[in-house]
């Protein structure tokens, strides 16, 4: 009995955490038809049901990061995606209602990616990727951009909805968009989504902001950096059963 319940952990462990046969972290994105409500509660009974990521980590420091939970899944319309975060002190300007102030915030982000996007094209120009940057208040910095800074801050995804809360621990953000945007975009290959996950975590110290950083994936770079090929995984979408 015990060798069981030994290689029943195991097993979920890994199939949490998996790699795929390059190396590359995956994450297993279920498929489920119960689409969920967004609200930013996440106490829709589909939630229960997927797998978390919760192994991020910041590489650059040696203190323990506040816990941080990622959950993923799609229907036959979208993919929907979600947050759950501790933060005593979360940093956020709710006077100010623009975008652009999310990157100055305790946020949450998403990027997705065609391919590798360190790899320059036959033009000579290197891959776009979306990313989303996203905070409490469901508001969201959307870009599209590519390694070498070239940057759509205009970009303004059509199906994208965010919805967040704030909790007793922290908070959690709720989101979806649709399947049929992401291969506008090239970002579904086959089944499979190049992606990131990451989490900036902000606080004030003697009135001056600081920022550390935490991700799914570890770059193995000197300093944090998110837009490098090294810190993207891979998000796997499982087939409807």
């Amino acid at each position: 009995m015990k060798k069981l319940l030994i290689a029943t952990v195991l097993a979920t462990a890994f199939s949490m955490n998996a790699f795929a046969d390059n190396g590359t972290k995956t994450y297993q994105v279920a498929y489920e038809s119960q689409a969920p409500v967004l609200d930013g509660k996440l106490d829709d009974a589909v939630w229960g049901k997927v797998k978390a990521v919760t192994d991020f980590t910041n590489p650059w420091e040696q203190t323990k990061m506040p816990k941080t939970e990622f959950k993923a899944f799609h229907d036959d319309q979208n993919f929907y995606f979600s947050f759950d975060v501790e933060d005593p002190n979360i940093v956020v300007y709710d006077t100010v209602d623009h975008e652009w102030m999310v990157a100055r915030e305790d946020r949450v982000e998403l990027f997705m990616a065609p391919g590798e996007i360190d790899k320059p094209l036959a033009d000579g120009k290197y891959p776009k990727y979306i990313a989303l940057e996203m905070d409490y208040k469901g508001r969201t910095l959307s870009m599209i951009r590519d390694v070498a800074k070239n940057i759509n801050r205009e970009w303004d995804p059509k199906t994208l909805e965010t919805v967040g809360v704030r909790t007793e621990k922290g908070y959690t953000l709720e989101g979806k968009i649709a399947l049929s945007e992401l291969k506008e975009h090239n970002l579904i290959q086959g089944n499979k989504i190049r992606a990131g996950a990451y989490r900036a975590e902000f606080s004030i110290v003697e009135g001056k902001e600081q920022a550390k950083w935490i991700t799914w994936v570890d770059p193995k770079t000197e300093k944090p950096n998110f837009h490098i090929n090294s810190s993207f995984g891979e998000f796997v979408l499982e087939p409807k059963k």
